[in-house]
């Protein structure tokens, strides 16, 4: 008797899809491409516009933060360097966003910035020649996800432009871990300790502070 081998029924899967075509995958391995279907067409307009909407969200603290503290910086390009873009236009320039301010000038303007934005943090530093300088906290998240924090450094005195860098939530579990290993090593020190309550008091002053302030 004959083994009737059973004939595979394609079940497809959307990969990947744009508003003219979608791509599709079975299990076997086998693809195939599409056109897209009208009633696709809106759901994935749809999508799209709340992906746009999330994504705008997610970084709106940081794109305001750039649109008060950088500016717009035209550096002319050599001729052999001038191209079109998609659109056609002829490029002749090369755009950069650049800090308005830099050291203590900026560190003012920031901290009234973040007094008008609570959600974004300062920690103190110093910076290379021992200044009181300032690090900058910007978390990115809306509703529903968290992205990171986006972290600048702004030296007092070094005359260097602030510096911007990012942590996604493994860097910020790492630096959270390494910062506790160092922690517990400093409470093992006589002003390790003296430095935590001292602390401590400034962050009750601080709060009690606030509280007189919200009662007026």
């Amino acid at each position: 008797m004959k083994n009737h081998k059973r004939k595979h029924s394609h079940r497809f899967k959307i990969i990947d899809y744009n508003l003219k075509e979608v791509d599709e995958r079975c299990s076997c391995g086998d693809n195939r491409t599409r056109p897209t279907t009208t009633k696709e067409k809106k759901k994935f307009k749809k999508e799209h516009t709340q992906m746009l909407k999330s994504i705008g969200e997610m970084h709106k603290l940081h794109h305001d933060f750039d649109k008060v503290f950088k500016k717009s910086v035209r550096y002319p390009l050599k001729k052999k360097l001038w191209h079109k873009n998609a659109k056609g236009k002829l490029i002749k320039n090369h755009i950069i966003r650049e800090w308005r301010w830099t050291g203590y000038a900026m560190m003012k303007r920031v901290r009234s910035w973040v007094n008008q934005n609570p959600t974004a943090q300062i920690s103190s530093c110093d910076d290379d020649v021992y200044a009181g300088s300032m690090l900058v906290l910007i978390p990115h998240h809306n509703k529903a996800s968290w992205h990171g924090i986006t972290v600048i450094y702004i030296p007092q005195c070094t005359g260097e432009k602030p510096t911007r860098f990012f942590l996604y939530p493994h860097h910020q579990f790492q630096l959270m871990d390494k910062m506790n290993h160092f922690d517990n090593v400093l409470r093992q020190f006589k002003d390790g300790r003296s430095e935590l309550r001292l602390y401590r008091r400034s962050k009750h002053k601080a709060k009690d502070l606030l509280r007189r302030n919200a009662l007026k």
